[in-house]
């Protein structure tokens, strides 16, 4: 791939001779870089990639989507060309969801994110399974890799107070060699028009839906007048989704011109201020791509949940304008649902967040130890909600661990009554035949829990935690503090998640050392990470870098800029952030010898270039951070 920018040259060169090559920038060759064409030698490529936010968005937005879930294994060429026929044949896009998180990326060392693996280990991978078996509707065990999947997407709904995903897996085909793939999905019509039998001929493909990511409201970059739905309104931005880690390699690698990468995410406010305006920005200088790249291992997926559901009545909200009182019928009224984003889906597959080494280090010696009493503890409260019951490892350690919880239980009112309570109530909930006593252990927690519930201020309530450590200090024969060996046991739990199958800031450090070795956050110059044993700038996103992919070896980062700005700063022209951000972006384009700074301007007949001089480009040699000072050279 990188000798074909030789070529490109030596054309322009026999054909228009040297001054001709210096007066005519040409093409960016940049532009002719798709993954799955390059990567999978497909032509007319209709295949896309999207991240996991992308299949949540597929299944809880009205439509009908073509997903295709391959983790690009052996055998991969086959069938991503039997895809891209299908595609093409059907006339729809097909898009594509690697299961591994990480794409592979770092595989040979240990790093696994395969949510589709059920024994896949880390914290995070277990919250990303459960919503892809509650947005499907299937089991994970169920769910293939290598196979196309049709998805009825549908809005979630807000039953009780648990949102219910109405969206479901239509139909799912595993790809077989021998079998005729396209056949075999039409048969199964993942979309069908209503009514119609099953069968190739009846395939609506009308039916299918595009997802565009970047349509989402948070972003602005459609929908600022609270229009129809853009994430499935056709594509008119310039972003490119880099779905996964293994993705950015294969775009360090073969990228043959200059191009501009924007890390961020949805879920960053940041992003959601400056990305339509840097969109902008890129057709004012004739740029067709950038690529989007997430450095959270689930794009920071948050689930929108609904929070309520209303009636709007036309004929009230008119009063309500007018300032008078609404006294007649409801007359026309429709039903919506008011949405809002909760907490982030797995926030410990951030590779943005510290690592385990600094979060352990950062606690206090109480936390450290309640850390590790937790990982040596299971529940044996044989299912009562309230019950919590520590297990040491030495059965003589743990008798002093209860016997300590219950004389402090015995301490607090109404002892024997809330005990007689609560074993009360256990009976009542059983049948006799399956009812067992519960140990005192059992009742101790209990009451313990039930006075913290009745106290309001935090200095008269008791902490469980607190007394089982207190009696584990005195266990292992020092009162006061925990002893070296019992913390040299803590850390080593902790140290056990650092390792590469685990800890996936395992995966953004090594992303860091192999491509972005001189990178070094503006704005967080002064947050570090330290990931097994060396210390790494956290990144700032958004962020916009502008790399030269000619050349052998992997592409150089040549210029950057990074953004704290809030919608509000670069939403209206002339503010001081807006023009900051403005002139930023502008020096990290100006390092793109293809690209010339030409704005355009809306008029009635269409959007036109402004007729004042433009100007072009910097030189290929800027460093990243680098402003140009080219003078202006003339068009072709």
């Amino acid at each position: 791939m990188k000798n074909k920018i030789l070529i490109v040259l030596l054309t322009v060169v026999m054909v228009f001779g040297v001054l001709g090559l210096t007066a005519c920038q040409g093409a960016n060759p940049d532009s002719d870089y798709n993954y799955y064409g390059i990567k999978y030698k497909l032509e007319d490529v209709k295949i896309e990639a999207v991240t996991f936010q992308g299949v949540y968005k597929m299944f809880t937005t009205p439509g009908a989507f073509l997903l295709y879930v391959d983790s690009e294994s052996k055998g991969a060429d086959e069938r991503f060309a039997t895809i891209n026929d299908l595609a093409n044949d059907w006339g729809v896009t097909i898009y594509h969801f690697n299961p591994d998180l990480s794409g592979g990326y770092a595989a040979d060392k240990g790093a696994s994110a395969n949510i589709l693996t059920t024994n896949v280990k880390g914290d995070g991978i277990k919250a990303v399974q459960d919503t892809l078996e509650a947005i499907t509707g299937e089991n994970i065990e169920n769910l293939k890799d290598n196979a196309l999947w049709g998805i009825k997407g549908a809005d979630s709904v807000l039953n009780g107070s648990e949102l219910e995903y109405k969206g479901e897996l239509s139909a799912q085909v595993a790809y077989e060699p021998e079998a005729d793939f396209s056949v075999a999905l039409a048969c199964a019509q993942p979309v069908p028009s209503y009514g119609a039998h099953h069968g190739a001929d009846k395939y609506v493909k009308q039916s299918v839906s595009t997802m565009n990511l970047f349509g989402d409201a948070r972003l602005h970059m459609y929908n600022d007048d609270n229009g129809v739905d853009a994430l499935t309104a056709p594509k008119q931005d310039v972003y490119v989704t880099v779905a996964n880690y293994a993705m950015f390699e294969h775009l360090m690698h073969y990228n043959d011109g200059y191009f501009s990468v924007f890390f961020g995410g949805t879920w960053c406010p940041n992003t959601q201020a400056i990305v339509k305006a840097t969109n902008n920005l890129a057709k004012d200088y004739g740029i067709e791509k950038i690529y989007f790249f997430d450095p959270r291992l689930d794009d920071g997926t948050k689930t929108d949940g609904v929070k309520e559901t209303k009636t709007f009545s036309y004929e009230k909200y008119l009063q309500d304008e007018a300032n008078t009182d609404f006294t007649g019928e409801a007359g026309y009224t429709t039903t919506y649902a008011v949405v809002e984003n909760s907490q982030y889906l797995a926030s410990s597959l951030n590779t943005r967040s510290a690592d385990p080494q600094d979060e352990w280090n950062e606690l206090k010696e109480l936390g450290q130890a309640k850390a590790y009493l937790k990982a040596v503890t299971i529940d044996n409260g044989k299912g009562f909600a309230d019950s919590i019951s520590y297990k040491y490892d030495d059965d003589a350690i743990q008798a002093i661990i209860d016997d300590a919880i219950v004389a402090k239980a015995k301490t607090l009112s109404n002892y024997t009554t809330d005990s007689a309570k609560y074993i009360a109530e256990q009976k009542a909930k059983v049948d006799e035949k399956d009812y067992k006593e519960p140990k005192e252990i059992d009742v101790a927690n209990y009451v313990i829990s039930q006075f913290n519930k009745k106290q309001t201020a935090d200095a008269s309530k008791v902490d469980a935690d607190k007394v089982a450590l207190n009696a584990l200090n005195v266990a292992i024969g020092k009162e006061t503090a925990i002893n070296e060996t019992f913390k040299t046991a803590v850390k080593a739990m902790y140290n056990a998640k650092t390792t590469a199958a685990y800890n996936y800031n395992y995966l953004y450090a090594t992303f860091l050392d192999e491509y972005l070795p001189v990178y070094r956050s503006q704005w967080n110059v002064g947050i570090k990470l330290n990931i097994n044993g060396k210390e790494y700038t956290k990144m700032c996103v958004p962020n916009i870098m502008m790399f030269n992919g000619e050349g052998d070896g992997p592409a150089q980062l040549v210029a950057l800029a990074e953004a704290e700005y809030t919608y509000a700063n670069v939403n209206e022209q002339g503010n001081a952030q807006q023009i900051a951000w403005d002139n930023a972006v502008k020096e990290v384009f100006d390092a793109n010898p293809y690209a010339t700074y030409a704005p355009m301007i809306s008029t009635p007949g269409g959007v036109v270039p402004e007729t004042s001089a433009p100007q072009t480009g910097g030189s290929s040699n800027q460093t990243a951070g680098s402003s140009s000072n080219s003078s202006a050279d003339g068009a072709c």
